[in-house]
């Protein structure tokens, strides 16, 4: 082997190297977690006035993390899980920047079985660097009354 090729050899062990610790992963501390889903509270009440418990409220906090940009786009999904192991879901698009936001989803004529009900909601925040996901689940009883077609409401609060 000549000088040159040995000279080659060492300059690509050093690029090797170098390539392989830039592209170890770095560990992220809790509080650089560029979203966060906290499901505050879901409840069932007579939301819709027709005299029956049977609507479900899910109030829910997205954050972004400090030092993220604010994202431009997110989708939140919803999965409501009755007792008997029936799914209702629904998907809220959210268009616009924001650091904080809170949603509340009222999802009527949706609990008619006793026993305990799941609401699991997925979030996918597009821009923060890239897509970021966060996830949070929730078990609660509702009295189970109520037989009609389950419909949503969004609103902010």
């Amino acid at each position: 082997m000549g000088m040159k090729t040995s000279k080659r050899i060492a300059i690509l062990l050093v690029l090797g190297m170098t390539m392989l610790l830039l592209s170890t992963p770095q560990p992220i501390a809790a509080s650089q977690l560029a979203t966060t889903v906290t499901i505050n509270d879901a409840f069932y009440a007579d939301l819709d006035g027709d005299a029956l418990e049977d609507d479900v409220s899910i109030l829910i906090t997205i954050r972004i993390g400090d030092g993220q940009k604010s994202p431009g786009k997110s989708e939140v999904y919803y999965t409501l899980t009755l007792p008997s192991g029936q799914q209702h879901r629904a998907l809220v698009k959210i268009i616009g920047k924001y650091r904080e936001i809170r949603l509340a989803l009222s999802w009527f004529d949706a609990a008619w079985e006793p026993g305990w009900y799941n609401i699991r909601v997925d979030a996918f925040v597009y821009g923060v660097p890239g897509v970021s996901y966060d996830m949070a689940i929730c078990d609660f009883d509702p009295p189970g009354t109520g037989n009609g077609d389950p419909t949503i409401k969004v609103s902010f609060w």
